[in-house]
């Protein structure tokens, strides 16, 4: 009964060290590859930003040499209905350039909300859109003159989800005019 007893105990004993090793080994397993998963997403996630980074300062880009072209037109022709002519008439050749990511381009120019699809201005203003309540408006005018990224929002006219890219540029003259620009 003794040998059995010691038996039991060294069996016991025996499978006790098992079971501490193999837990320490499968800690320090885990702890690796913990480590290695953690490295791994962190260099995609900096290569994933950088990627971003380099897209938006294209986007940032192209929206600045935009906005010097309708600025130009609004030298030449400071009529809001003419501008807003320009803006239909370049509609379906930014839709061309940027695909499903154009939505439209949106303005206030003169106190006049403008914009460059053929949705008619009274059932528009039937809605009760006001573009100042908008998130595109208000970070424009929030940011003071930097090109704003409007973080995904919902659409007023269709409830798609949708980012903004906006900016409010002031030109002083005898009356100040204040124009906010906003294309998606």
């Amino acid at each position: 009964m003794k040998k059995q007893l010691q038996l039991s105990s060294t069996t016991l004993l025996l499978a006790a060290i098992f079971l501490l090793i193999n837990g320490l080994g499968g800690a320090w397993i885990w702890h690796r590859e913990v480590r290695w998963i953690e490295n791994t997403l962190s260099g995609h996630g900096e290569h994933a930003e950088i990627q971003l980074n380099e897209v938006m300062a294209d986007y940032t880009h192209s929206f600045q040499l935009f906005v010097c072209l309708l600025d130009q037109l609004i030298q030449a022709h400071p009529d809001p209905d003419e501008i807003w002519n320009e803006l239909k008439g370049m509609d379906s050749m930014l839709a061309q350039i940027e695909q499903e990511t154009f939505d439209g381009v949106y303005m206030v120019y003169q106190d006049r909300y403008l914009y460059s699809w053929d949705t008619p201005y009274a059932e528009n203003k039937s809605t009760g859109y006001q573009p100042q309540a908008r998130p595109w408006y208000q970070n424009a005018v929030k940011d003071q003159g930097a090109v704003v990224f409007t973080p995904p929002y919902m659409s007023y006219a269709n409830h798609y989800i949708l980012s903004t890219i906006s900016q409010l540029t002031v030109r002083l003259s005898v009356l100040t005019r204040k124009r906010i620009w906003a294309a998606f």
